[in-house]
């Protein structure tokens, strides 16, 4: 039987929001209230002086203060990816109190933060449950287990020993694959080719001259190496003319969440992608400052299923393969990070990606 115990926490913090649109742009302070409530069965052996409790509230009170309060109460707080940096830095030179965030110092962001660095100090049978910030009597941001599971499992057991986080770009963090699909249905049109949905699966995590080369194998046509170049390139300017306009709203959902947690939790992170454009996209849709290292198609010269790309992102990352998992939503990418012998978290379905590790929906 599971019993819930909630423990209230104070502190003072300054913060402020670049680039926000509002009076929280500038430098001012909160009196923080946070609500922090864990889950777990109260333990049962009589000889342990803790019988029938889930957690000490004492234990918990320790954990939270040294985990939070110690850090953030009376300090200002700011996001390290934005200008806001140097005036940080001005502020510790001049002995302030100052944290510099791998993300935008919201109540929204911060919760989300704190209740990955509970977690991570709990025993074994007692999860975090809820979270919640006050930055005003009356509002407040709250996160709920429930409502992150997939997430917070990933964060608290899988990625737990993991250093380094490579990601697919199409299909894992952007939904630009149908756009990639739309050019390859008009280059297989001119060749009198109809290029389904279906075949299309096939060319997932496979670069671009690769794909050319199944195309023209299904439609029964062969091009002089002139001609195979330029079709290359005409794709890419299809492509090129569907993303000239993408942004944020691209992102699939909980991407840069799962990105700004990731960043929290010390990861570093990198992009192993297939795609010559895949600097652009990240740059398009806001992404970019995550990244450590970017290795694309601009790069490699060997395509999915071969392993080179992933382990020229951990060779940027300064990690060894076995220190990275990778996130990847097609058949080839799991058999690429396999052979780079990497953990793989398949992003889809159990039936599609039968070789990963594990599966997710989606973030």
């Amino acid at each position: 039987m599971n019993v819930r115990i909630t423990k209230k926490f104070t502190f003072e913090a300054g913060h402020a929001l670049y680039n926000y649109d509002g009076k929280c742009k500038n430098l001012h302070g909160h009196s923080y209230q946070l609500y922090v409530t864990v889950i777990g069965t109260p333990i049962t052996d009589t000889t342990n002086p803790k019988c029938g409790m889930v957690l000490d509230f004492g234990d918990l009170k320790q954990i939270v203060q040294r985990e939070i309060i110690e850090v953030f109460d009376h300090a200002i707080a700011f996001n390290a990816h934005t200008p806001h940096a140097a005036l940080a830095d001005e502020l510790i030179a001049q002995g302030h109190r100052v944290i510099k965030l791998p993300y935008q110092p919201t109540s929204e962001n911060m919760v989300v933060d704190f209740a990955m660095r509970i977690q991570k100090q709990l025993p074994p049978h007692v999860k975090v449950h809820t979270m919640r910030l006050h930055e005003t009597e009356n509002s407040y941001a709250e996160w709920n287990l429930a409502d992150n599971t997939p997430l917070f499992g990933l964060i608290t057991t899988t990625l737990a020993d993991k250093k380094g986080i490579i990601f697919d770009l199409d299909g894992v963090l952007v939904d630009t694959a149908k756009y990639h699909y739309l050019a390859w249905k008009a280059i297989a049109a001119e060749f009198n080719f109809n290029l389904t949905p279906t075949l299309n699966e096939q060319l997932k995590g496979v670069g671009r001259e690769d794909s050319l080369r199944k195309i023209l194998q299904w439609a029964g046509h062969n091009l002089s190496a002139e001609d195979f170049e330029s079709t290359a390139t005409r794709k890419n300017e299809l492509y090129l003319q569907h993303i000239n306009h993408i942004g944020e709203a691209e992102l699939l959902p909980g991407v840069k969440n799962f990105l700004q947690v990731l960043k929290a939790e010390g990861k570093k992170i990198a992009l192993g992608s297939a795609s010559k454009n895949a600097r652009l996209v990240l740059e398009r849709t806001g992404i970019l400052p995550y990244f450590d290292v970017i290795v694309d198609g601009t790069i490699v010269s060997k395509p999915k299923p071969h392993p080179e790309v992933f382990l020229r992102a951990a060779e940027g990352l300064a990690l060894k393969p076995e220190e990275c998992c990778v996130f990847e939503d097609a058949p080839a990418g799991v058999q690429a990070a396999k052979a780079a012998a990497m953990a793989v978290i398949g992003v889809g379905s159990k039936h599609s990606l039968p070789e990963a590790d594990e599966v997710i929906e989606g973030f």
